[in-house]
């Protein structure tokens, strides 16, 4: 297929689906000008969606052939723009990495069993479905042999980052967090994702006068646990007691059991379960990229980038951002573990440092190390403290770790120590210990 063609098919990938009642018709109608916008004639953009997983699937009642080739006439009846003008802009968004893989032609059979746009009954007839001029074709055709390239002056046609979360998380992102055993990479991984699943700012604290980092909408998100699993569940009840939060109804996915990112079978039975229990995902938490990687060593290039394509292959499937937890390496100097093009091929990285331990506190600094698109963030600084569940059997005290904000040794203010925290974790100290609590 033309690059055009496939890019059209990701983006369908990608879009919400129109749904009756809930404005589906400008909805859809929007949908159909993308792809005029992106140089497809209106007989190929009819085609494309009416046989699209996005109608057939997703779209709720799907279109039929009738109803969606009057908005197509539309869309072409009254053009915002040229065809194909934003062709270059949008394509940088995509990376194409698959085979393409043919469209079925149902030209002639969309013409002979609903007589599209016969006669507009003034005499004239009314645009075909395929009404592009020779001309404009020509032109299609031609640009698909350019690189995307813009004029200092057309330099506002790129598109700008769209967050899920506002300079931590874009859309559509491959991101690595890393940082050394202990340092509370997964419970920071896991507050992110509870509070996208709530759709509040992520990282606020009120009594430090830090407002957080907005999620743009209630994410749907998936936690793959390969490390920590059992000790999720323990996790996500302490952090929703914190924060007085209701998890039930969260959109929030738990796998427990690793896939093997390597294996092709295991690759998609991953797919298809999130598929089957949470459909079209925001973004998917793999935890760690060692247990991802089994049978692959990622000290060799070659086998981290197997990881890495992998990894794009689940994003490209869900038109989601992903993130992995990683470890750093035995040089903490160098970074995260691995070959580097770990963190060459990915769009985000922080690294998560522990700054104190003990009771009382327990402190870590977030470093972004890579923002591909946007400026690096400032750095992040937040402090674990116990949220107590219950006691066992023998009378111990159990529960786990929650993170809040505080601000960082930058701003002169290490945070005053709590004294119900100082209290709470000398308690656990002489029954269980602190770190034993966590798991």
């Amino acid at each position: 297929l033309p690059h055009n063609l496939l890019v059209a098919e990701q983006y369908l990938a990608h879009r919400e689906p129109a749904i009756e009642g809930s404005n589906g018709n400008n909805h859809t109608f929007e949908t159909i000008a993308f792809l005029r916008d992106f140089g497809l004639s209106a007989q190929m953009a009819h085609e494309m969606i009416l046989f699209s997983p996005w109608n057939l699937k997703r779209c709720k009642p799907e279109w039929d052939a009738e109803e969606l080739a009057t908005l197509v006439h539309n869309v072409w009846e009254y053009p915002q723009n040229r065809p194909g003008c934003k062709r270059s802009a949008l394509s940088r968004i995509f990376t194409l990495t698959d085979d393409p893989v043919p469209v079925e032609d149902y030209r002639e059979w969309t013409k002979k069993e609903h007589g599209i746009f016969e006669a507009s009954g003034q005499g004239d007839a009314a645009p075909t479905v395929g009404d592009n001029t020779p001309q404009q074709e020509q032109q299609v055709q031609a640009d698909d042999d350019l690189f995307p390239a813009y004029l200092v002056g057309e330099l506002d046609q790129i598109p700008d980052p769209v967050w899920l979360i506002q300079d931590v998380l874009p859309e559509v992102s491959l991101g690595m967090t890393y940082g050394e055993t202990g340092s509370l990479k997964t419970f920071l991984e896991l507050d992110k994702a509870l509070w996208g699943a709530v759709g509040k700012p992520w990282a606020a604290n009120d009594a430090h006068d830090l407002e957080g980092f907005k999620v743009t909408r209630k994410l749907r998100t998936v936690i793959v646990a390969g490390e920590g699993a059992r000790g999720l569940k323990r996790r996500i009840a302490a952090w929703a007691k914190r924060h007085g939060i209701k998890t039930d109804d969260l959109p929030v996915l738990v796998i427990p059991v690793m896939p093997r990112f390597a294996n092709d079978g295991d690759l998609k039975k991953l797919i298809r379960t999130i598929e089957r229990k949470l459909p079209n995902p925001d973004y998917i938490i793999v935890d760690t990229a060692m247990w991802a990687a089994a049978g692959l060593n990622l000290n060799v290039p070659a086998d981290s980038q197997v990881l890495l394509s992998s990894f794009k292959q689940v994003m490209l499937a869900f038109g989601c951002s992903l993130i992995f937890v990683h470890h750093i390496g035995k040089d903490k100097k160098r970074g995260h573990l691995g070959a580097e093009n770990l963190i060459a091929g990915v769009d985000v990285s922080d690294c998560v440092e522990l700054e104190e331990k003990g009771i009382g506190r327990r402190k870590i600094k977030i470093i972004n190390r890579k923002m591909k698109d946007a400026e690096l963030r400032e750095t992040i600084s937040m402090e674990a403290y116990p949220e107590t569940l219950g006691t066992d059997e023998d009378g111990r005290k159990f529960g786990s770790l929650v993170l809040r904000r505080c601000h960082g040794p930058k701003n002169g203010k290490n945070g005053e120590d709590d004294p119900r925290l100082t209290a709470a974790l000398k308690i656990i100290a002489d029954t269980k210990g602190e770190d034993e609590l966590v798991y």
